[in-house]
């Protein structure tokens, strides 16, 4: 009578150390992926970490290459769609773009929202707009000496720009921002850090701030409500030179353009 017991017993005992196998199996799956991002789902975590901002090579406004420190933190995998921009402003939470665009497909970036408009939607959504300095650590991630956003040679195919006549993407393009998640995506699974639309960040544009600037976390925000911000990426009708990813631009904060988008990040602790 004992030996069915024996067996059953042993039956049971290879199915806990089983369960404790595939427990620790999970376990060792979880710990190669990471924890679980304590970003939303929308959104990429960008680590905490040091980078080397600006360029050597590129306008004096990029120099001098200096090394830079920030905090993690999140930012939007995408540029924010005209559709999250409307549900926005039919909450009364948001003002509605500076031209109505009825026939603007509503996954295309929002565009015609000036520096302040950007600002106060990130706000109402318990978000805020990127520094400049957050944009170039998540456009260059580890990548020492990058030039784009997206590894290899940029071409037609793989960004949205050089629209403009004698640009080399002219021909047969549709002069007008593509959807967010239209072209593929970069480090930290970022999409159009290269084109599309240029982004408003949260810095004054300052044309020496390199110099002067903390190394930990910088951001420029002493100016006036109406001072020209930053706008970083460069958009369909840029040169390739304005999808380097220490390109710095200027655009007065009450300006609103067709090429002009923007994207949301959120501290972390």
């Amino acid at each position: 009578m004992q030996k069915p017991r024996v067996r059953l017993l042993g039956r049971r005992w290879l199915g806990w150390m089983g369960l404790v196998w595939l427990g620790a199996v999970w376990g060792l799956m979880q710990q190669a992926d990471g924890a679980p991002s304590p970003c939303p789902k929308e959104m990429s975590e960008i680590p905490a970490g040091a980078y080397m901002r600006g360029s050597r090579q590129g306008r004096l406004d990029e120099q001098p290459v200096r090394k830079i420190r920030l905090r993690r933190f999140c930012l939007d995998r995408t540029e924010v769609s005209m559709s999250a921009y409307r549900k926005c402003v039919q909450s009364g939470r948001c003002s509605p773009t500076g031209k109505p665009l009825n026939d603007y497909a509503a996954l295309r970036p929002a565009v015609y929202v000036h520096w302040h408009q950007a600002e106060a939607y990130c706000k109402a959504i318990g978000k805020r707009l990127p520094t400049e300095a957050e944009w170039e650590r998540a456009a260059r991630a580890d990548r020492v000496g990058a030039l784009y956003p997206l590894d290899g040679r940029i071409s037609c195919e793989r960004a949205n720009y050089g629209a403009l006549p004698t640009y080399p993407c002219e021909r047969g393009h549709s002069k007008v921002p593509q959807p967010v998640t239209r072209y593929e995506a970069g480090p930290f699974g970022l999409h159009n850090m290269a084109g599309n639309v240029a982004e408003w960040v949260a810095d004054c544009y300052v044309p020496d701030y390199y110099r002067e600037s903390p190394s930990q976390d910088p951001v420029a925000r002493s100016c006036s409500q109406d001072a020209a911000r930053v706008i970083r990426g460069g958009s369909f009708s840029s040169p390739l030179q304005d999808l380097r990813i220490s390109a710095r631009k200027a655009a007065w904060a009450y300006g609103i353009f067709f090429d002009v988008g923007f994207r949301c990040a959120k501290d972390l602790p």
